[in-house]
């Protein structure tokens, strides 16, 4: 029997605690090659070594989605943060900043370089969620991607909120464009290695449908 029209049903589900470690490694993986990550740890194997470790720190208080076809597949996860649970003073920064130079090695100071340039640009104002991590892996990446952003629109709508990111390249940043709805939202982010990252803004629901 040819399985030439099969088509792979990926589900999408909120992550449980047990999840967490194995969602951080999922997203080591999807973004291994992504140039923000390779210019925070720059050795391939130091960022094999430290990203799930990243991760963790930095996911903690979000949200945690994953897609997959069962409970054991990890095809795509996504982190964001409620309006609620975005913590940019200037304590939680100094408590991450902390952690990283506890746990990422010789790579520390340029995580905490970089990160802090993604919070000092951070808008305060309007409210809005905020979409840290979205990742998936590369064999799966149309399907599990999708069905991702489907749920995250879904509980994005739902609430009737702004919602930001960064897109750490032109092609994320047209992804999301054709995706989500997201604009360009000031200045691109230029790291001291003269990379862009792109601040997006996806206007809430009722904004965008002239309500």
């Amino acid at each position: 029997m040819s399985n030439a029209n099969f088509v792979e049903t990926i589900n999408v589900r909120e992550a449980d605690p047990a999840d967490f470690d194995l969602g951080c490694d999922a997203l080591a993986g999807g973004f291994f090659d992504d140039p923000f990550m390779v210019y925070m740890f720059p050795d391939p194997g130091r960022r094999a070594r430290f990203l799930p470790v990243y991760f963790s720190i930095y996911s903690e208080g979000g949200q945690m989605l994953i897609a997959g076809k069962n409970l054991g597949d990890y095809a795509g996860v996504a982190v964001h943060f409620s309006p609620d649970a975005i913590d940019l003073t200037p304590e939680k920064i100094a408590a991450d900043n902390e952690r990283v130079h506890a746990t990422c090695g010789q790579d520390a100071a340029t995580v905490v370089k970089g990160m802090n340039a993604l919070s000092e640009r951070h808008p305060r104002h309007p409210r809005h969620f905020y979409l840290l991590f979205f990742a998936s892996r590369p064999e799966r990446r149309g399907r599990a991607g999708l069905a991702l952003l489907d749920r995250l629109t879904e509980i994005w709508d739902r609430e009737d909120l702004s919602v930001y990111g960064e897109a750490t390249t032109t092609q994320l940043k047209v992804f999301y464009e054709r995706n989500i709805g997201g604009k360009p939202f000031g200045q691109p982010i230029i790291l001291d290695s003269g990379q862009e990252l792109f601040p997006m803004l996806r206007a809430p629901r009722s904004v965008r449908r002239g309500f």
